[in-house]
C-alpha cells in the first residue's frame, strides 16, 4: 500500500464546530456593519466635498426625525469679513448702478405714454419679442367656492377602513418654490403669527395630491421669510433641490438668520445640506435657480434691522449635481434699481428669457430679539405696498435690472399667489395686501405689450394665496388658510372640535376659489393716444417779464386723460425751453376740475429726463403718497394742512404716516435749484406743483428767478470767476442726500442761512464751525464730500446758468469759507433783486412746472404761514442728468482768458 504526503485534520466535535461557525457570523456581522457605516459617512462626505462647501449634513428619510451631523468646517469670521466688503462695494457703486449701466435716452425723447395707471409712462417701453404665442388671457369667470375633498383625493388605506385625505397643513406666508407642477411650501406662520411650523410640504398641482409634511426644517434654519427655489440636478434629472436662503427665525418679528440650506430629494429620501451662508441677513427676498444650473440666485430683501430694503442681488456658483462649487462663496451681481423690496412675487417666463420682480413692500417693524405677543410687538407697523415691477434676463448677466409697467396697485404678500403663464407669456397676480389691509385684486401682465390688465376680483382678499392653473390652463385656484380672528390657532380649534365629537369643518378653515380663463387671440399693440383730438387753442403770455408764461387756453385735466397729443407735448417743451416755467392757473381751464396725483406725474413725465428714477434714488425725509402707489409725489404742507388724513395715507420714507402738526418741505427761505446739492445724476431736471388745498388768507408764496439771467448779467469778471468755481457739499452716504443744517453729525451744526437766503452767515465762528465739520466728516467717515460746477451749462439747450443750493452749500472749492459766502452774496443779490424776482401766491387747483437748469426758487413762508392751510402737491425726482461745466463759447470768454 502507498501512503499520502499530506495530513489529514482530525475531526470536531459537534459543539465545537456548532461554537466555530457562531463565531465567524458574529465577526461577519460586525465587519458588514462597520463597513456600512464607514460607508455611509464616506458618501455623506462626498455629497458635501465633490462639488461644494463642507458643512453640515442631516438625512431626514420622509416622515421620520432621525439625523446624522458632520461638522462644518467655515468659520463666522471669514462669512463676516466677506460681507463687509460687499456691503461696502454695493454702497459705492450705487449711483453707478442705476444710472451709468442703464441707457440713456436721445434728448427730447419721453417716457413713453403716461395713463391714470401709469402715470411714469413706463407701459409698452419693455416689451418683449413674441414668442409666437397663440393666445392671452381676455378675462375670468366667475370665482366659485371649492370643497375641499375635491382638492384632494384619497389615499390607500387599510381594507374595512375609509380613505384619509391627506391635507395641507397650516401655512400662512409660507416660502414657496415651484418646479414643473411641483410647488414646495416651506415653514411659515401658524394663523396667530405667535407660532411657526417647521414643515415642508409638497402639492402636485397636476394631481392636487398634497404631501403635508415631506420633512421638517433643520432646527437652526429659518421658519419664515426664507428665499425658495427649486430646480434639477443637471447630471440627474431624477434629483430634485430645493434651495432656503436666510430669512427669519421665528413667530411675529423675530431676528434672521444668513444660514442657507439645500434640501435634496432623490427617490423616496430627502438630505438637508447647508448651503455657504448668505453674507447678510435678509427677510423675504426673492430667490431662483439660472435656467443652466448653474447659479442659485437671491435678489432684494429687507435687511439685518427687517424694516430697511436691501438693493443687492447676489449668486451663489452650482456643480453638475446641484450643490455649491467647491470653495464657493456668493458674490454680488447687481443692485436693483428700485432699492429692493421685500415679499415680492416673482415670475419667469423662459421663452422670453426673462425673470420679474413684482410689487413688494419696505417699513416691517424691526427685529425682535424675543417675542410676547404678535399682535402688541408687530402690528403696528407702515408695510408701505409698492407696485414697482422689474425684470432682467435670465441668462445674460451683464444686463441689469430694468423697470417695466407697474402694477394697477401697489402690492405686497404676492410670493406664492404670484403665477407665470409661459404658454401666453404672462404673469398672474391674484389679492395679497396693499399696505396694511388686504385686497381682493387680480391683474395680468402680458409680457409681450409690457401692460397690465385688471381681471375679475376673488370675493375674499388674502395675502399669499397658493395659486396654480389646472392642467390644459382652463382654470386658475386659489387657496387659502383663512385669517384666524383670535390668539387661538385653527388647529387648536379643529382639536377642541374633534375631541366633541364634532366634524373639523375643513370647508371653513381652507379657501379653494376656482375661476375660469377665457383667452383670446393676442391683440396688434395700439396706441394710447387720443384720435381725432382738436388742436387746443393754447395761448402763452408773460408771466414776468425776465421769464416764464401763462398757459391759458386749455383743460389740463382733460388733455392728460389718458394722455396728450403729441403736438401738445412737443409745444410745452418747446415753451419750456424758451421760458423756464410754465403756469396753467386754475381758472384758465373749462371744466375747473383739478388734475389728479397720479396725472401730475405724468405731466411731469412729458418733459424731458435721461432716466425713469427708481424709488430708491428719491430725496430722504418727505412726506410721500406711498399707499397711492405714487412716491413720485410728495407734500408741501405747513401745520394748518395736515391734520389727520389729508392724502389718502401720505406716508414718510420710514413706512409712517407723516406727523400732524409738523411742516413738510417749506420751512426756509433760500434759494435754491432743487436736489442742486446731491451727487452723480440725483439733481432734478424738473419740478412740477399742484396746489391742492390752499386757504385765501394763506401767507405762504414761492418766489422764482432766472438763474439763465442771475449769470449773465454779471460783470465779465465776476462771469470769469464764477464759471472756474465748484460747489461743495456734504451727503448721507446711504440716501446721498445733503446734510441739512439743522442735523447734527457727531454733536456739530453746520452755519444757518441769512434771513434773505442769499447766503449763509459769514463770521468767523461759522467758519471755524464748518471746518470742525468736515473734519469730523472725515474721520468717522459718515458723509461724502463732492462737488459741482456753480455754471453750468442747460442739458437742452446748453445756455449757462448758475446753479445751487445756498442752504445745503458749505463754499467754492478753493476759497475759504468768507470768500465763498461773500462772493456768493453777491452774485445772488444780483439776481435776487425785488424786480427780477416773481412771487407766486397759490390757489387751489394752480398747476405750476418750473425748470431746475433754468430757474432758482424759494419758500417764502411769511410770518403767519401756519395761520391757514396750504397743502402742495410736488413732483421733484432725480433726472439722471450730471451737472456739465457751461463751455467757453457759451459763456462769452475766450480761451486767452483765464477760466
Amino acid at each position: 500500500m502507498g501512503s499520502h504526503s499530506s495530513r489529514v485534520p482530525p475531526r470536531k466535535c459537534g459543539a465545537q464546530r456548532h461554537h466555530e461557525q457562531r463565531s465567524s457570523v458574529w465577526k461577519l456581522a460586525v465587519v458588514a456593519a462597520i463597513s456600512a457605516l464607514l460607508g455611509v459617512l464616506v458618501a455623506q462626505h462626498a455629497v458635501l466635498t465633490q462639488h461644494g462647501h463642507p458643512g453640515r449634513v442631516v438625512v431626514v428619510p420622509p416622515h421620520t426625525t432621525r439625523v446624522l451631523t458632520l461638522p462644518t468646517t467655515t468659520t463666522t469670521t471669514t462669512r463676516t469679513t466677506t460681507a463687509a466688503i460687499i456691503n461696502e462695494a454695493a454702497t459705492s457703486t450705487f449711483l453707478a448702478t442705476v444710472f451709468r449701466n442703464r441707457p440713456r435716452k436721445e434728448v427730447g425723447a419721453t417716457h413713453g405714454t403716461p395713463t391714470k395707471l401709469d402715470p411714469s409712462g413706463r407701459t409698452g417701453l419693455r416689451a418683449a419679442a413674441d414668442p409666437g404665442r397663440t393666445r392671452r388671457i381676455k378675462s375670468l369667470g366667475e370665482w366659485k367656492l371649492q370643497k375641499v375633498p375635491a382638492l384632494l383625493p384619497a389615499t390607500s388605506s387599510r381594507p374595512g377602513q375609509p380613505a384619509k385625505q391627506p391635507r395641507p397643513g397650516e401655512f400662512c406666508e409660507s416660502s414657496a418654490a415651484r418646479i414643473e407642477d411641483l410647488v414646495f411650501i416651506a415653514g411659515g406662520f401658524l394663523c396667530d403669527f405667535n407660532r411657526v411650523t417647521r414643515a415642508v410640504q409638497l402639492f402636485n398641482a397636476s394631481s392636487g395630491e398634497w404631501t403635508p409634511e415631506l420633512t421638517t426644517l433643520p432646527e437652526t434654519a429659518a421658519t419664515t421669510h426664507q428665499g425658495a427655489a427649486a430646480a434639477r440636478a443637471r447630471n440627474n434629472p431624477t434629483t430634485i433641490w430645493l434651495y432656503l436662503v436666510s430669512g427669519q427665525i421665528g413667530p411675529g418679528c423675530t431676528v434672521g438668520t444668513t444660514e442657507s440650506w439645500g434640501l435634496l430629494v432623490r427617490k423616496r429620501k430627502v438630505f438637508w445640506i447647508q448651503l455657504p451662508d448668505l453674507p447678510e441677513v435678509r427677510y423675504a427676498p426673492s430667490s431662483w435657480v439660472s435656467p443652466d444650473g448653474k447659479f442659485l440666485h437671491v435678489a432684494g430683501g429687507a435687511g439685518p434691522n427687517r424694516r430697511d430694503p436691501r438693493p443687492e442681488h447676489w449668486a451663489l456658483p452650482l456643480g453638475p449635481s446641484g450643490h455649491p462649487v467647491r470653495n464657493a462663496a456668493w458674490f454680488v451681481v447687481d443692485l436693483l434699481p428700485d432699492g429692493g423690496a421685500d415679499s415680492c412675487g416673482l415670475a419667469i417666463l423662459p421663452a422670453l428669457d426673462l425673470v420679474y420682480r413684482v410689487g413688494g413692500q419696505h417699513g416691517h417693524p424691526t427685529a425682535v430679539n424675543r417675542l410676547v405677543d404678535n399682535n402688541l410687538q408687530c402690528q403696528d407697523s407702515p408695510e408701505v405696498a409698492r407696485p414697482a415691477v422689474l425684470r432682467r434676463p435670465l441668462s445674460k448677466s451683464h444686463q441689469p435690472w430694468e423697470l417695466a409697467a407697474p402694477m394697477p396697485w401697489p402690492a405686497s404678500h404676492v410670493g406664492l399667489s404670484t403665477v407665470a403663464v409661459p404658454e401666453t407669456s404672462e404673469v398672474v397676480v391674484v389679492s395679497g395686501k396693499e399696505g396694511k389691509n388686504t385686497t381682493d385684486r387680480v391683474a395680468v401682465y402680458d409680457a409681450v405689450l409690457d401692460e397690465w390688465r385688471e381681471l375679475r376680483r376673488i370675493p375674499f382678499g388674502q395675502p399669499d394665496y397658493l395659486v396654480w392653473l389646472d392642467p390644459g390652463g382652463d382654470y386658475l385656484n386659489a387657496l387659502k388658510f383663512r385669517w384666524h380672528p383670535t390668539n387661538t390657532t385653527l388647529r387648536d380649534d379643529y382639536a377642541s372640535l374633534s375631541k366633541r365629537g364634532r366634524r373639523v369643518p375643513w370647508d371653513r378653515a381652507l379657501a379653494h376659489y376656482r375661476a375660469k380663463i377665457n383667452y383670446q387671440e393676442p391683440p396688434p399693440i395700439i396706441s394710447k393716444t387720443k384720435k381725432n383730438r382738436a388742436r387746443p387753442a393754447l395761448v402763452a403770455r408773460p408771466l414776468h417779464r425776465d421769464f416764464g408764461v401763462v398757459v391759458s387756453g386749455l383743460d389740463l385735466a382733460a388733455e392728460l386723460d389718458p394722455a396728450p397729443s403729441p403736438e401738445l407735448v412737443s409745444r410745452l417743451r418747446d415753451l419750456m425751453d424758451r421760458h423756464g416755467i410754465l403756469y396753467f392757473p386754475t381758472t384758465t381751464t373749462t371744466t375747473k376740475r383739478q388734475i389728479s396725483p397720479a396725472q401730475l406725474v405724468a405731466f411731469h413725465a412729458l418733459f424731458d429726463h435721461d432716466i425713469d428714477a427708481p424709488p430708491s434714488t428719491f430725496h430722504r425725509g418727505m412726506c410721500r403718497l406711498w399707499r397711492l402707489g405714487l412716491p413720485q409725489v410728495n407734500l408741501l404742507a405747513n401745520k394748518a394742512a395736515l391734520t389727520d388724513d389729508p392724502m389718502h395715507g401720505a406716508l414718510a420714507d420710514d413706512g409712517r404716516p407723516c406727523v400732524k402738526n409738523s411742516v413738510y418741505g417749506m420751512e426756509a427761505f433760500a434759494w435754491h435749484a432743487d436736489e442742486a446739492s446731491r451727487p452723480g445724476g440725483l439733481s432734478t431736471r424738473y419740478t412740477a406743483f399742484h396746489a391742492a388745498a390752499v386757504e385765501n388768507a394763506s401767507q405762504g408764496e414761492t418766489h422764482f428767478t432766472s438763474s439763465h439771467l442771475a449769470f449773465e448779467r454779471l460783470g465779465r469778471d465776476q462771469k470769469r470767476r464764477a464759471a472756474k468755481l465748484d460747489v461743495r457739499y456734504l451727503s448721507n452716504p446711504k440716501s446721498l442726500d445733503a446734510f441739512v443744517p439743522s442735523l447734527e453729525v457727531a454733536g456739530k451744526r453746520d452755519a444757518f442761512v441769512l434771513p434773505d437766503g442769499t447766503s449763509k452767515i459769514d463770521d468767523d465762528a461759522a467758519g471755524r464751525a464748518l471746518d470742525d465739520l468736515l473734519s469730523t466728516c472725515t474721520q468717522i467717515g459718515n458723509c461724502v464730500h463732492h462737488t459741482t460746477p456753480f455754471v453750468v451749462a442747460h442739458p437742452r439747450t446748453k445756455r449757462p446758468a448758475i446753479h445751487v443750493d445756498v442752504k445745503q452749500q458749505l463754499g467754492f472749492d478753493g476759497l475759504n469759507y468768507s470768500e465763498s459766502q461773500a462772493f456768493l452774496r453777491d452774485v445772488m443779490l444780483r439776481a435776487t433783486s425785488e424786480d427780477r424776482v416773481y412771487k407766486h401766491r397759490w390757489r387751489v387747483g394752480d398747476v405750476l412746472i418750473a425748470d431746475d437748469y433754468a430757474t432758482l426758487h424759494t419758500a417764502a413762508p411769511g410770518e403767519a404761514f401756519n395761520d391757514a392751510a396750504r397743502l402742495i402737491e410736488r413732483v421733484c425726482v432725480p433726472g439722471g442728468h450730471i451737472p456739465q461745466r457751461a463751455p467757453l463759447a457759451d459763456l462769452g470768454l475766450t480761451s486767452q482768458e483765464p477760466y
